[in-house]
C-alpha cells in the first residue's frame, strides 16, 4: 500500500467522488475528533460543521444528519465506544444513535470497502430526522429520531459474577445463547440509567468489520410522557449463532423509534 502524508490524504479525499473513499475518510475524522476534549459541550457538533460542509459538497444529494449521512445511514450506526470513561454529556446534544451524543472516542466498525464491495445488512431506515437548533444544517440540533425497521429480540442484562472488570455484563435471550454487552456509556450503571437485570431491546443491524454480525442494544424510557427507545450500548456474535439461537427464518420484523 502506497503510503500518503495526512495532508495529502485530506486534499485527496475532499477531492474524490469516490464514495468508498469518502466513507473511509469520514470514519477516520469521527474517530479522531470525538475523542477532542472541547472547552464547552455543546459545540460538538459546531466544531466540525467545517468539515462536514466540505464534505457535503462532495456526496451530490446526500443529507448531513447529526454527524451520520443518510445515504450510508445503516452503515454508520455501526459506531463503537470503546473507552471506560467515555460520558454523556449535562445536556441534550444530539439523538442517541449518534456517536457525538456522548464524550469519548467513537469508531464506526465499517466493512472494508477495498475488499468487499457492500456488506450485510438486515435493518432498513423508514425514517430519519433531526431538529435543528440553529439555521446550520451541519450545526447544533436540538432532537432527533430513526425508525428502523429489523429484527427484533428482547433480552435480558445479568452479570458474571465471576468476573470483576467492565466486561463482567452479557445478555441472555432466553434461547440458549448469551452475548456479551458493551455499554455505550459505562456510567450508565452508576447513575442508574441501567441496572443488571433490565430487559432490552436487540436490533440486529448488519455485518461488522470482524466478521460478526452487530446489534444495536435499545432501554425503553419515557421521555415527555411516552415510551421511546434509547440507545445503550451494542453487541456482536456470530452470524450462524444468531440466526440459530434468535434470528431465526421466521423471525418477524418489527419498527422501532430510536431518540
Amino acid at each position: 500500500m502506497k503510503f500518503h502524508s495526512p495532508k495529502t490524504y485530506h486534499r485527496r479525499a475532499l477531492c474524490s467522488n469516490d464514495r468508498g473513499m469518502l466513507q473511509r475518510y469520514w470514519n477516520d475524522i469521527t474517530f479522531a475528533y470525538s475523542g477532542l476534549k472541547l472547552t464547552f459541550e455543546k459545540d460538538k457538533l459546531p466544531a466540525l460543521s467545517g468539515v462536514a460542509k466540505q464534505m457535503l459538497s462532495q456526496r451530490d444529494g446526500d443529507e448531513y444528519i447529526s454527524g451520520l449521512w443518510r445515504s450510508t445511514i445503516i452503515s454508520d450506526l455501526r459506531w463503537t465506544s470503546f473507552e471506560r470513561n467515555t460520558r454523556r454529556p449535562s445536556r441534550y446534544r444530539a439523538p442517541t444513535w449518534s456517536w457525538a451524543s456522548l464524550d469519548g472516542t467513537a469508531q464506526v466498525m465499517a466493512y472494508d470497502t477495498d475488499t468487499k464491495s457492500e456488506a450485510q445488512s438486515y435493518a432498513k431506515c423508514v425514517d430519519v430526522s433531526v431538529t435543528l437548533a440553529g439555521p446550520d444544517p451541519t450545526g447544533e440540533v436540538s432532537a432527533g429520531y430513526i425508525v428502523l425497521d429489523a429484527p427484533l429480540k428482547i433480552a435480558k442484562l445479568h452479570r458474571n459474577e465471576k468476573s470483576k472488570g467492565w466486561w463482567d455484563r452479557w445478555l441472555n435471550g432466553a434461547d440458549n445463547l448469551t452475548a456479551e454487552f458493551s455499554p455505550d456509556c459505562h456510567s450508565d450503571f452508576q447513575t442508574g440509567a441501567l441496572t443488571t437485570s433490565d430487559k432490552v431491546m436487540c436490533v440486529r443491524l448488519g455485518e461488522s468489520a470482524d466478521s460478526c454480525d452487530m446489534c444495536l442494544v435499545l432501554k425503553q424510557r419515557n421521555i415527555d410522557g411516552m415510551a421511546q427507545y434509547q440507545r445503550v450500548g451494542y453487541f456482536t456474535h456470530k452470524g450462524e449463532a444468531l440466526e440459530t439461537h434468535w434470528f431465526g427464518p421466521d423471525t418477524q420484523y418489527g419498527q422501532v423509534k430510536i431518540v
